[in-house]
């Protein structure tokens, strides 16, 4: 749906939305960033200095005074009861964000000393006990799973627990966004494929311990200090599990087989992941988007847009996210590590063509070194004139005498040049194949050298050229590539 109104947003927060409409207007929250700061800011606005309640102690806390911190306000509370201070030991600092059911805080640890982020269920629900009942229990799975997965891309969970029938769930707090905000800057192919390569590995551990997340998308990845982390595993289930026909997830990142209802494995997760980096690379998304019932018909109907030529991105990467964007799940890769694996082919095609092609020049060049010196040692001897009659003096001048030196040099450097060719080279390749970065650099020392041979000039141009590339110089950097 598009953005609602100002004035159907200031009905939302007054409570005064029906409930159908209150739905629709939730699920646009869930995905608009603009629209949940908004309605946070009139939640802010719109409220009067509350009582807080439901401290450690359980028991009443008396107003806010103008000496005294205002406690923060739940932005989605409605009419509900006053803004939180405490939940549980934990002393609330501020609202992070919230969803559809869930509202997510910053808080202080008294008795550990640290900040985290808390999850509980919204505080407008609180009022009815079949959802506090219904979403306490997808909490506390979501606790179960996330505490399960012991990997640096994964939100990891200090704790679990409940106050005053209220499930609630502590976290690592991440303070510098999502991978929807750090996507908002200008960033480079390389930089939005090395992240998500990050991003994959921790779905990719979580397929491995059996969890699939089923509502994987960018607002659902946390960065900071450079690194992603997965979060919000609420819809997370059992690899296999799944029996109900359940219509779960976000439309515009679902799979076919969610929006129309089917089981689902983890070939879903991987649908998403590539529905995301697809719209993060090429700026548009694979499939027309729309409500769900828009959505089925674009899946019963037709299939990914190819993607365009854009610079920085290997062509090659293209049909990989194709395969893992099929309609049907059989058609997709078989696991989250197949296309991560297709991912760093693609992306580094081009560039191990020039990283081979340098080695086997390394390899042939010792080969034309040994063939000149033995044509140089074996040549005849050029006839030598008769030696002119000394008059006493001598007739090298100063500019003789200096481009005799360079010649005298330039012969060295070049002799020094062919035999240690001979050795040097195939270590060179050696290296090469190995992709240690010393023999990059040694390659690139060696073809200098070069230049000083009429015919090792096109060389050293061509060596110099494809070992400094981009690609090429993270090849060597990176050491999952070796």
């Amino acid at each position: 749906m598009s953005c609602p109104d100002d004035n159907e947003i200031s009905a939302y927060v007054k409570g005064e939305l029906d409930p159908s409409r209150r739905r629709a207007t939730e699920e646009h929250l869930d995905r608009c960033r603009s629209c949940t700061s908004l309605v946070a800011e009139l939640a802010r606005v719109m409220t009067p200095p509350p009582m807080s309640f439901g401290g450690a102690g359980g028991g009443a806390h008396t107003a806010a005074t103008a000496d005294e911190p205002h406690p923060i306000p739940d932005p989605f509370r409605g009419h509900g009861p006053a803004p939180i201070e405490h939940i549980g030991r934990f002393v609330i600092e501020g609202v992070v964000g919230s969803g559809g059911w869930g509202t997510v805080y910053r808080a202080h640890d008294p008795h550990l000393g640290r900040t985290v982020a808390l999850k509980v269920v919204r505080a407008d629900l609180r009022s009815h006990p079949f959802e506090v009942t219904k979403r306490s229990d997808r909490l506390l799975q979501e606790a179960r799973a996330m505490a399960q997965l012991a990997h640096p891309n994964v939100v990891p969970v200090f704790e679990a627990g409940s106050v005053d029938d209220s499930v609630y769930i502590a976290m690592e707090l991440v303070r510098d966004g999502t991978l929807r905000d750090w996507l908002r800057q200008d960033r480079a192919p390389r930089e939005v494929l090395r992240m998500y390569r990050e991003v994959g590995e921790g779905l990719a551990a979580a397929h491995a311990f059996g969890l699939v997340h089923r509502d994987f998308k960018p607002e659902n990845v946390v960065v900071g200090d450079g690194r992603p982390r997965i979060t919000d595993f609420g819809l997370a289930v059992a690899h296999g599990a799944q029996t109900m026909r359940e219509i779960v997830g976000t439309p515009a990142y679902a799979a076919p087989e969610q929006i129309f209802g089917r089981a689902v494995d983890a070939r879903a997760d991987q649908f998403a992941f590539a529905s995301a980096l697809y719209e993060a690379l090429y700026r548009r998304p694979a499939f027309v988007r729309g409500p769900i019932d828009r959505m089925r018909w674009v899946y019963a109907t037709g299939r990914a847009e190819p993607p365009p030529l854009v610079g920085g991105v290997s062509p090659a990467i293209g049909p990989v996210l194709l395969r893992a964007l099929s309609v049907l799940p059989e058609h997709r890769y078989p696991t989250m590590d197949a296309l991560l694996a297709a991912l760093d082919h693609a992306d580094t095609a081009n560039d191990i063509i020039h990283v081979r092609a340098n080695a086997i020049l390394q390899f042939v060049a010792p080969l034309g070194h040994i063939g000149f010196i033995a044509w140089f040692a074996t040549r005849p001897d050029p006839p030598r004139p008769a030696p002119a009659t000394s008059s006493g003096g001598s007739d090298l001048g100063p500019l003789d005498i200096a481009l005799g030196g360079i010649v005298i040099l330039s012969i060295l450097m070049m002799t020094v040049w062919m035999v240690v060719g001979v050795v040097w080279a195939p270590l060179n390749g050696w290296a090469l194949l190995r992709r240690h970065r010393l023999g990059r650099v040694s390659t690139m020392v060696y073809a200098a050298l070069s230049i000083f041979s009429c015919c090792g000039i096109p060389y050293a141009a061509y060596v110099l050229w494809s070992l400094t590339r981009p690609g090429v110089k993270a090849l060597f950097e990176d050491k999952r590539q070796r």
